[in-house]
């Protein structure tokens, strides 16, 4: 069985741990954890990105596919179904769907659908 990697990406530290699960059960095969140094935007961007190759590399896991999740306060997940369209009106329509639903001004918004078209592509081609 292949490897799952669940990867947490926190403010301070980015903790890992890689699980295989077989016919006796699941088992960790990986764990570490390592602290990101405090940055500004994007030199913070870039400790994070080095600080996760160190962790990889710490715990002997090379760079590929992981699970993660993300959370926090400027974190809006919602799910809506909007009939087929054509892409040129998708952006204006999302808008119009989500328009009430989020708890901050519209114009706040940043990608509202880049991820879930990005999704939508990987799954159409496979």
């Amino acid at each position: 069985m292949s490897e799952t990697i669940g990867l947490d990406i926190g403010s301070h530290s980015i903790k890992l741990v890689g699980l295989k699960t077989t016919s006796k059960g699941t088992f960790l095969t990986h764990i570490g954890i390592k602290e990101i140094p405090p940055g500004e935007d994007q030199a913070q961007a870039n400790n994070v990105s080095e600080v996760l190759k160190d962790l990889l590399k710490n715990v002997g896991i090379k760079p590929g596919k992981v699970n993660l999740t993300v959370s926090g306060s400027g974190v809006n997940i919602q799910r809506i179904s909007i009939p087929s369209m054509p892409k040129a009106e998708l952006k204006e329509a999302v808008r119009w769907e989500i328009k009430g639903r989020l708890p901050f001004l519209l114009k706040q918004l940043k990608s509202p659908f880049i991820f879930l078209m990005n999704l939508l592509k990987i799954k159409l081609k496979n």
